[in-house]
């Protein structure tokens, strides 16, 4: 579980960590909810310089995830200019370096991967709907919005359902949202992740579904803004508790946390018979176009590299 908060916050952060061509900070709530267990609470801070983005994450867990995240700041380094993105650890002077060149090819192939098992699993029929929201003001934005909704129902075993609804709000106006546009246009690019991709978070919890989430992504997309809000939702009648038992092993502390998962989970169920089984909400809360000092988006002096 602790690795599976860990990627789903990574794939999060690395999602709105880029470069654009304006000195811009942005504030940033997120929170992640995972199988019923709490999740993680993350407040975020992005300084954005030319080619050049440095972004902050503290990230506090809940529920039953606070033993095992706790509180935690890391900070993200995307340098286009030099073509790497490194994730540093405050908290042990470390970092780690990726190249672009290598998370675009990563991105790649799992896209490709999503595409090979949509197409070789029968087992689900997919409906998805897409409705366009009324403009509103969110977060103190003027926003247009959009609502997907993936429907999955499963043929073998039958009658199994899969629910993914994908609401995204972007701003109309916003400060430097020219650069803002060109910020999430760039890291697709070079990474393959932008400000919309969620389908890891998919994958990670659920094993399929990931090329339906991103078909609601696209549409999102093609607001031409940048997200201000964004909840995504997954639910499923599908007994996630009872496939978790294999990964308890022997070990009779996993086996308790598994069972307090299942009974957390089995009292969640809704009227429809589903149970979400993560969730994630963010949103852009603050925007300034000011100066921002080009030291802050090199490793600070004492940190050593990590593998």
């Amino acid at each position: 579980m602790k690795k599976l908060v860990a990627m789903l916050t990574l794939s999060f952060v690395l999602a709105i960590a880029s470069s654009v061509s304006a000195d811009i900070i942005l504030s940033h709530t997120a929170v992640i909810d995972a199988m019923g267990m709490g999740g993680t609470e993350m407040v975020v801070t992005q300084k954005i310089k030319g080619e050049m983005d440095h972004t902050s994450v503290t990230s506090t867990g809940k529920g039953m995830m606070a033993g095992a995240t706790q509180t935690a700041e890391n900070i993200i380094i995307s340098r286009m200019d030099k073509g790497v993105m490194w994730v540093l650890n405050p908290a042990t002077k470390t970092y780690i370096e990726y190249p672009l060149a290598t998370m675009k090819a990563m991105a790649d192939a799992g896209e490709a991967q999503a595409e090979s098992d949509s197409t070789a699993d029968q087992e689900y029929n997919w409906t998805i709907t897409i409705d366009t929201l009324a403009e509103s003001t969110i977060n103190g934005f003027a926003c247009k919005g959009i609502k997907g909704v993936a429907e999955g129902v499963s043929l073998n075993p039958p009658g199994d359902r899969t629910r993914m609804t994908y609401e995204v709000w972007v701003g109309k106006d916003l400060p430097g949202n020219d650069e803002l546009t060109k910020h999430y246009q760039r890291m697709s690019e070079l990474t393959g992740q932008n400000a919309y991709s969620q389908g890891e978070m998919v994958s990670q919890i659920l094993g399929k579904g990931e090329k339906q989430l991103r078909q609601l992504a696209d549409a999102a997309e093609k607001l031409n803004g940048f997200p201000v809000r964004m909840e995504v939702t997954v639910a499923t009648t599908v007994d996630l508790g009872k496939e978790m038992e294999g990964e308890a092993g022997d070990d009779s502390e996993a086996t308790a946390m598994m069972e307090q998962v299942k009974a957390l989970m089995k009292g969640q169920v809704g009227e429809d018979g589903l149970t979400t089984v993560v969730s994630l909400r963010s949103n852009m809360t603050k925007i300034e176009v000011v100066p921002v000092d080009a030291a802050v988006f090199d490793i600070p002096e004492g940190f050593t590299r990590g593998f």
